[in-house]
């Protein structure tokens, strides 16, 4: 089979040029053919070269095409061995040798001419078809450009006349507003303001934009676009708009809430400025919270509280035009369950309100009377739960208790006090530091003698090393759940560099010298990272599933269980509890692990002093558990129920986990009374009622007829709301007045005994004398021969001392002036001798 170029080409690339001469060589049987060949190859490669540039069909032709191999040489004649014929021939040969090569040379010009020829014919040919395809090309490109100009140019025409009609039309409409530049915003027939304007009134008080400037931020508004309001309303129209939201509110509750089955009555009271307020909120089973009324109270009683829940309740039905009470008594009866602190006043109530619901639930529960005491058991009863966050208030509480009695033994009932105007009583040493330390360095606490501005700047790097862009210490008031175990943890994590500021800069304030003093306590700093064990450990792995959302009230009992174990079994392996090994909800508990965790984790030279702290602070946290948490452990009231009952999981979801969303209504009460001191607790109440509820949205959701149906019905509300209000306010005022009246006589009554008191002591002193001197007692208690008259002469002169001239003994009033000791679990009289003693050393 011939040699093609495409096998020559593929040795030529593989091997080189030379190689690839001696392959040829050697496949086709030629002697050396030396520059004839590489002629002949390099001819090959440059016609390969030039039409790859192109990749057409010639390529694929011309790499088929057979090798051209160069001629064979011919071979020299050899004649006979005659001598001069020889040299003839030779010379012969030699001259056609010479034309020969002559005329091959000639040849060789002419082929190469021919070749170079063909070769520039045949580029020009290709170059040509080239040309051609550009031209046909160009040809194509410029009738479609044409064609597009031709749409541009037509497209353009149109958005010519659309522009024009456009400007016809914004001119026309300009003409309109010119026309109509005031934006009709009050009804002059009516003498009402629009629904549009009221809609907008509502949403700027949400906006917490103040009612004397609601009216110039409508009118700035509308400069925006070119436009004027008719009429805005005055400072005191909008105060009356805003108690319309009052009344809308209510009318959502009516047509909402009162709807819903097995909600949740949240309660709670707090006092603001001397004033006593109760919040009452609810909570359906699809986990929305509703403000149901935020009232003054006269006391925090039961009685008062629910007397104030069933005004409450009244004007619900007043705002729903109900008046067979349908609307209450749907909304009394639906609840199943109440939430709120374990103050006994709360406790009272939720019996008052189970009582009251009792006595309501015959007229709405068809046959009720018919049904048998079991029966209406599961109707009848409220299932009464308790904050799970207030938990760590009482743990702070238990905290400090334990950790006074750790120091008193630690001391031996000398707690060192540097500085004995900062400390209070029933405080131990470490809370002290824990509170001053935050008064101290905490932002915004203390602006005359604390340093947070030069101690963050001295401590920036320390900071920044360890990834925190703030300082880890907030006011020990404020966030009252947690706050005394965190701030112990950030006091134990900067306890070094408070000391070192503190050294260098020199204390100069007696705050600083305090703090000073108390982070040199080893115990006291000890106490701050038993404490911070405990936040990172128990109360923040417990808020953390209280705020979780799929963690339900019934799911509670085994996290409670969980906890009191956990105390018990931190208590018998304190190493794995200091070290960070134990976890109160195994690989459930949420542990935020960042420099405070690993500066408490880290061993120190406190841990013997922490263990001490421990042993008293853990086993009192599990009592306390047990105590606040028994209606969840087994044997409780809820403890022993079946949690995974769809019925009763479906009948308690509305329930809470705390009662943080009434605190948080207490938090925009205290921020309403600081931003507007002088507003009225009707106007707060409106304010946080419409934004809580949503009552924005629930309007805008209605048709146009409904709204206006409903706003109509809230100014029609108004007044009868204001009017309530007053009275509500009159009844208060009064019940206070004979509440201090009474008080005020029971106080006259009590001087009137003390005085009378006095007088018959003063009366016996005449009869026994003052005794002066330890002789003198010694005598006048032998004078008297019966022992009844003795004890009441020693009586007398005690009581004398105590009651009128106000005697203050060295060892405490209590213990000096007693007439009697305890024996057993009884208390028995003071002989004679006693009193005697007693009487000497006054």
């Amino acid at each position: 089979m011939p040699l093609n170029n495409a096998a020559v080409l593929e040795k030529w690339k593989e091997f080189g040029k030379s190689k690839c001469i001696t392959w040829v060589e050697e496949k086709e049987g030629l002697k050396p053919a030396g520059s004839a060949l590489r002629m002949s190859l390099c001819r090959t490669v440059d016609t390969y070269q030039a039409l790859n540039k192109r990749k057409g069909p010639k390529l694929e032709s011309f790499l088929k095409e057979a090798f051209s191999l160069p001629a064979p040489q011919l071979q020299k004649y050899q004649p006979g061995t005659d001598e001069s014929s020889q040299n003839t021939q030779d010379s012969k040969l030699e001259s056609l040798k010479r034309k020969l090569d002559s005329k091959t040379k000639t040849l060789k010009a002419t082929s190469a001419r021919e070749q170079y020829a063909r070769c520039k014919r045949k580029k020009e040919e290709e170059r040509r078809e080239e040309l051609q395809l550009e031209i046909d090309k160009i040809t194509r490109d410029r009738d479609e450009i044409e064609e597009s100009l031709n749409h541009s140019l037509h497209l353009l025409e149109e958005e010519k006349a659309e522009r024009k009609t456009q400007e016809e039309s914004t001119q026309y409409l300009q003409t309109l507003l010119e026309d109509n530049a005031v934006l009709e915003t009050f009804d002059a027939t009516s003498r009402t303001y629009t629904l549009d304007l009221h809609q907008c009134v509502y949403e700027l008080l949400q906006l917490n934009v103040s009612s004397s400037a609601v009216g110039g931020v409508i009118t700035s508004v509308l400069k925006l676009a070119k436009r004027k309001p008719s009429k805005v309303p005055c400072k005191s129209t909008v105060l009356e708009m805003n108690l319309q939201r009052l009344s809308l509110s209510q009318q959502q509750i009516g047509e909402q809430l009162s709807k819903k089955t097995d909600t949740t009555l949240l309660t709670d009271e707090t006092s603001k400025r001397g004033t006593k307020y109760m919040g009452y909120e609810a909570r359906d089973s699809d986990g929305n919270f509703w403000v149901l009324g935020l009232r003054e109270i006269c006391t925090k009683s039961a009685e008062d509280t629910l007397t104030v829940f069933k005004q409450i309740l009244a004007d619900i039905d007043s705002r729903c035009r109900d008046t067979t009470s349908a609307t209450s008594k749907a909304l009394l009866t639906h609840i199943v369950a109440t939430m709120s602190d374990r103050a006994q006043t709360e406790i009272k109530f939720n019996q008052l309100l189970e009582d009251y619901r009792a006595s309501v639930l015959p007229t709405v529960v068809e046959n009720f009377d018919t049904l048998s005491d079991a029966d209406k058991q599961p109707i009848v009863k409220l299932a009464n739960f308790f904050c799970g966050l207030h938990a760590l208030v009482h743990m702070a509480e238990t905290a400090k208790t334990s950790l006074q009695e750790a120091e008193r033994n630690l001391f031996d009932d000398a707690v060192p006090n540097s500085d004995q105007s900062f400390n209070r009583e029933g405080e131990p040493g470490t809370t002290r530091l824990i509170r001053t330390a935050a008064k101290a360095f905490a932002p915004g606490v203390d602006e005359k003698s604390g340093c947070f501005g030069p101690f963050f700047v001295y401590i920036k790097d320390f900071l920044k090393e360890n990834r925190l862009l703030s300082l880890p210490l907030e006011s020990f008031r404020g966030s009252r759940f947690n706050i005394l175990f965190s701030i112990a943890a950030s006091v134990y994590f900067l306890r070094d560099q408070m000391l070192s500021y503190l050294d260098d800069v020199t204390a100069k304030n007696r705050l600083l010298k305090a703090v000073q003093a108390d982070l040199k306590v080893e115990e006291f700093v000890a106490g701050c990272k038993a404490l911070g064990l405990v936040s990172k450990l128990i109360t923040c792995p417990l808020w953390n599933v209280i705020e979780k959302k799929d963690v339900s009230i019934l799911d509670m009992n085994m996290k409670y269980l969980q906890l009191v174990n956990f105390c018990t079994n931190a208590r018998d392996n304190l190493d794995e509890f200091i070290s960070g090994k134990l976890f109160i909800f195994e690989d459930q508990t949420y542990v935020e692990r960042d420099c405070i965790w690993d500066k408490l984790i880290e061993p120190s030279q406190f841990d013997g002093t922490v263990k001490v702290m421990l042993e008293i602070l853990l086993p009192a946290l599990s009592k306390l558990c047990q105590r606040i948490f028994a209606d969840h452990l087994p044997g409780g009231r809820y403890g022993d129920i079946d949690t995974a009952d769809p019925a009763l999981r479906k009948k308690y979801q509305s329930v809470p986990k705390s009662s943080k969303f009434a605190e948080s209504i207490f938090g925009m009460l205290d921020y309403q009374i600081r931003a507007k001191p002088n507003a009225s607790m009707l106007a707060i109440e409106a304010s946080i009622a419409f934004a809580q509820n949503k009552t924005k949205q629930w309007l805008e959701a209605k048709g146009e007829d409904d709204i206006q149906r409903s706003i109509t019905q809230a100014r029609s509300d108004a007044r009868q709301i204001r009017r309530d209000f007053k009275e509500r306010k009159n009844t208060i005022t009064e019940e206070r007045r004979r509440a201090l009246r009474m008080k005020i006589a029971k106080n006259e009554e009590t001087k009137q005994r003390i005085i009378q008191r006095q007088e018959q002591i003063t009366q016996d002193m005449i009869e026994f004398g003052l005794w002066q001197t330890e002789a003198e007692v010694e005598n006048q208690v032998k004078s008297f021969t019966s022992k009844k008259l003795q004890l009441a002469a020693l009586t007398a002169q005690l009581r004398f001392r105590e009651k009128v001239l106000h005697q203050q003994p060295g060892g405490g009033r209590q213990q000096a002036f007693t007439i009697s000791k305890k024996e057993g679990e009884k208390r028995v009289n003071l002989s004679v001798g006693e009193l005697e003693e007693k009487v000497k050393s006054l």
